[in-house]
């Protein structure tokens, strides 16, 4: 059954509720406006000269399209003048399915740190594919069906944009889907962590578990609070948060991704250093010692050379 504002009290009420919404995407495209500012640096450093790939694929369209997204929607909801009932709900259409696109591609930067981090085991390649089949099948299926349950409505004559009425807040569904799935990405970082040597286990992969952990919460907290308000608003309010929080997604997976370059290059230059240092050493103890030195100069020295690379990574 429709929801159709008819009373004045409804129209206002759904015209303050529209531009609530308005204010939401503007802080969103400044968000993600913002993060582009701070992190340009390193993705020059690290993104733009790469090999083209499956993960610098990732990375692009995790960093590209919610911005593109935003500014669509800004447009369907606050600038386009033709507001027609089809045209309006076609638009809501396709910002949806971009919407629901975020989501996969967050996902699947999470399948593939999983797949990485197992050295590339068939087993596992097989339950991340099905994971994610699983994961983007039972979402799609439930965004279809939340986009049946869609009726545009027009705030009059001559006003801009347009206010979408939603019927069914199934959307939880698509919310607890996400969250079971990042969970079973997470427990394969930590059961690889946990079962790594100490000697074995790297830093990357020390970074890639609390990277995880981290991302974790922040989707679980946007998850809970997005549920929230899809079982207790008003039907014009239940899809508030769902794209803020699909770009955030996208922001925390483009975090993980240049994280993961800005601490591979730091093991990188320390161990560059260490060989140096090493090669030092070698070049010392080989030198003609005077008569009558003992060893203390040499242990002295050793001390010397394998604190450094301690010291250097703690600066």
């Amino acid at each position: 059954m429709y929801y159709i504002p008819t009373t004045l009290h409804e129209i206002v009420q759904a015209a303050d509720y529209e531009v609530v919404f308005h204010y939401l995407l503007v802080s969103t495209l400044s968000m993600l406006f913002t993060e582009y500012i701070v992190t340009i640096q390193e993705e020059v450093h690290f993104i733009w000269d790469s090999r083209f790939g499956l993960v610098k694929s990732l990375y692009l369209l995790n960093r590209y399209i919610p911005p593109m997204n935003v500014l669509y929607s800004l447009y369907v909801f606050i600038f386009t003048e033709k507001t027609g009932e089809t045209l309006c709900r076609k638009e809501f259409i396709i910002m949806g399915s971009v919407t629901y696109l975020q989501f996969a591609i967050a996902y699947a930067v999470l399948c593939v740190r999983a797949y990485a981090v197992w050295s590339s085991v068939k087993s596992v390649l097989l339950l991340l594919v099905g994971l994610f089949i699983t994961s983007i099948t039972v979402e799609a299926y439930v965004v279809g069906n939340y986009f049946a349950g869609s009726l545009a409505f027009n705030l009059g004559s001559g006003v801009p944009g347009c206010l979408i009425l939603l019927t069914n807040n199934k959307m939880w569904i698509a919310l607890v889907v996400i969250v079971c799935s990042d969970a079973v990405t997470l427990a394969l970082l930590l059961i690889k962590s946990v079962t790594s040597s100490r000697s074995s286990r790297s830093g990357l992969l020390t970074v890639m578990v609390r990277d995880g952990i981290g991302y974790f919460v922040c989707v679980m907290g946007l998850s809970i609070a997005n549920m929230i308000v899809l079982r207790t608003v008003a039907p014009m309010m239940r899809d508030l948060y769902i794209l803020p929080q699909a770009s955030l997604q996208n922001v925390l997976c483009v975090r993980l991704l240049l994280h993961l370059h800005v601490v591979n290059d730091r093991e990188s230059n320390l161990s560059t250093s260490d060989m140096t240092l090493v090669e030092l050493k070698d070049s010392r103890q080989t030198r003609r010692r005077p008569a009558g030195m003992t060893d203390t100069y040499s242990s002295c020295t050793d001390s010397i050379v394998y604190v450094a690379p301690f010291a250097a990574h703690h600066d």
